[in-house]
């Protein structure tokens, strides 16, 4: 090995913490160098997979509604749910009548 790689090398383990700049490894860097390389983990998944996910939730919802109540994002358990707005959703049959009789009420206001 040339000095030139053996300076790059050497630079990547004082880099990574196993050793000092004069060469001497650090006692945990034998441990470390002992049980190899660590599985690389994926950061994220996939993107097709969300999208594949979505296109599921679509197909098999039976309105918008359902189809959003799948894909959505879980709501903070601190959430607050109005009580009149609650009568109101057990009221409607659908999801496209409770926006019909939010937005009446709203333009009366």
């Amino acid at each position: 090995m040339d000095r030139d790689e053996f300076d790059h090398r050497m630079e990547r383990v004082v880099g990574y913490g196993l050793a000092t700049a004069d060469g001497q490894l650090f006692p945990e860097a034998e441990q470390l160098l002992d049980s190899g390389p660590h599985p690389v983990e994926e950061p994220f998944a996939p993107p097709w997979e969300q999208i594949a996910r979505l296109t599921q939730a679509i197909a098999d919802a039976q309105s918008f509604a359902e189809a959003l109540t799948k894909v959505a994002p879980p709501q903070p358990s601190g959430a607050e749910v109005d009580a009149e707005a609650a009568a109101a959703a057990a009221e409607c049959r659908s999801f496209a009548e409770l926006l019909a009789r939010a937005s009446r009420e709203r333009s009366f206001e």
